[in-house]
């Protein structure tokens, strides 16, 4: 994967020209932060998020309403965002320590490579982010959560999109 791959290569870019580029130490520390939470960020939405959304339309599918343990899936929602956040200032500050991933005139190809890694690091994270903050909202938005958890069922819409955020996250999709 991205992470194990740029991880490699920072400790790679340390190991060989640490002394000559100093800040290879202090991006290794802001990537290291970065990863551990991009990692417990995806393990939140995979074994809670996720089959939250999915019990919630299940349960209106079925007529009957499910109670989420966090007491509204607006709970982990923002928590989502707020994580987003983090990574994002997180990708300023290792945009700053690295030039705006520009490798010192020193650099030898390690270095150059480290610095390649984390721009395209960077780009794929952006793209995932946008993907899911704003085809997200399209599925399942505040107001899709307030309406499913609040309303009575008659009264609740589907949310644009919900029954392929479904299929792709394992639901089946009969009705």
């Amino acid at each position: 994967g991205a992470i194990p791959a740029v991880r490699a290569a920072l400790s790679l870019a340390g190991d060989r020209g640490g002394r000559a580029h100093p800040p290879v130490a202090a991006v290794q520390a802001l990537f290291d932060e970065l990863a551990d939470e991009l990692e417990s960020h995806m393990a939140k939405e995979e074994h809670i998020l996720f089959p939250a959304i999915r019990d919630l339309a299940n349960a209106r599918r079925q007529q009957g309403r499910v109670q989420v343990p966090f007491g509204t899936l607006l709970h982990p929602i923002r928590a989502m965002e707020n994580e987003h956040a983090h990574a994002t200032r997180l990708l300023v500050d290792i945009r700053r320590e690295t030039n705006d991933y520009h490798p010192p005139p020193a650099a030898d190809e390690a270095g150059r490579d480290c610095y390649r890694q984390l721009a395209r690091f960077e780009a794929d994270l952006n793209e995932h982010i946008h993907l899911e903050k704003n085809h997200g909202k399209q599925v399942v938005n505040h107001q899709w959560v307030a309406q499913v958890e609040h309303l009575p069922l008659q009264t609740q819409i589907e949310p644009p999109g919900a029954r392929q955020m479904e299929a792709a996250h394992g639901g089946d999709n009969q009705d």
